[in-house]
């Protein structure tokens, strides 16, 4: 039987939005991929990535962070994504 890995979703979405408004692509890179290794992408996607943009684009409309840190989130899971 499969080891089920359990993830905080609140407290992954935290880490991910620490690591956006300090523009720190490692910390994102990082911290997604050991999450994709342990909950797989799906549900990393779906209850990580998915959220934090949504949340990255409510902060950005209400002017706590900026275009720029959309567009890096973005990339950086892109390409996270893609490798």
């Amino acid at each position: 039987m499969a080891v089920q890995h359990v993830v905080d979703n609140d407290a992954a979405r935290a880490t991910v939005m620490a690591a956006v408004r300090d523009l720190d692509g490692d910390a994102v890179r990082q911290f997604l991929a050991r999450t994709i290794r342990s909950v797989g992408v799906d549900y990393t996607v779906t209850q990580v990535m998915v959220p934090a943009l949504r949340q990255i684009g409510d902060a950005w409309a209400s002017g706590e962070l900026s275009v720029m840190h959309e567009h890096f989130a973005s990339n950086t899971f892109r390409g996270v994504l893609a490798h």
